[in-house]
C-alpha cells in the first residue's frame, strides 16, 4: 500500500503538468477561413508570398473552401505562376457549376474569363475558347462574346 502511494506521489505531478499545460498539438489552430481572411489582407498588401502561404493553409484545412482555390489563383497570377492558377481556377469551377444562384452563374462566368485569359495567354487556344464559350452561353455580365469567337476562328 505504501509502495503504491508513494508511486502516486511522484507520478501525480507529472500528470497534472500534462493536464493543465496544454502541449503545441492541443493547442487550437487557426481556422480554414481564418487563413483566407489573413490571406486577403497580405495580398491587399502585395505580399503575394505570405498570401499564397496562407491561401494553401486553408485548403489544406479544408479541400472543399472554394473560395481559397479562387483566391490562390489571384495570387498565383500576380506570381506568375499561371499553371498553378489555371489548376486552382479549375477547382473552383468544378465547384460553381453546381450553384444555381444568379451570384454563383455570376462567378462563374468571371472564373471561366480569368482561366480562357490565362489559357490564351500561355497558348491553349482551344481550351481557351472552350471556357469563353462557357461563359458567353451564361453571358451575365454582357461578355464581349463576338470578339471573344472572332479569336476562335
Amino acid at each position: 500500500m505504501v509502495y503504491g502511494m508513494t508511486l502516486w506521489f511522484f507520478l501525480f505531478p507529472i500528470f497534472a503538468f500534462f493536464l493543465l499545460v496544454p502541449s503545441c498539438a492541443i493547442l487550437p489552430k487557426k481556422s480554414p477561413e481564418k487563413y483566407v481572411e489573413v490571406g486577403k489582407k497580405y495580398s491587399a498588401k502585395k505580399n503575394y508570398a505570405k498570401a499564397y502561404k496562407n491561401y494553401t493553409k486553408a485548403i489544406e484545412g479544408d479541400a472543399f473552401l472554394f473560395v481559397a482555390y479562387w483566391e490562390r489563383a489571384l495570387v498565383e497570377i500576380k506570381m506568375d505562376s499561371l499553371e498553378k492558377a489555371i489548376d486552382d481556377i479549375g477547382m473552383y469551377i468544378a465547384y460553381m457549376r453546381g450553384q444555381e444562384s444568379m451570384e454563383g452563374k455570376q462567378l462563374l462566368e468571371k472564373a471561366f474569363l480569368q482561366r480562357a485569359t490565362i489559357l490564351a495567354k500561355k497558348g491553349y487556344k482551344s481550351d481557351a475558347c472552350s471556357d469563353w464559350e462557357d461563359a458567353c452561353n451564361l453571358n451575365i455580365s454582357n461578355a464581349p462574346c463576338d470578339q471573344y469567337r472572332l479569336n476562335c476562328k
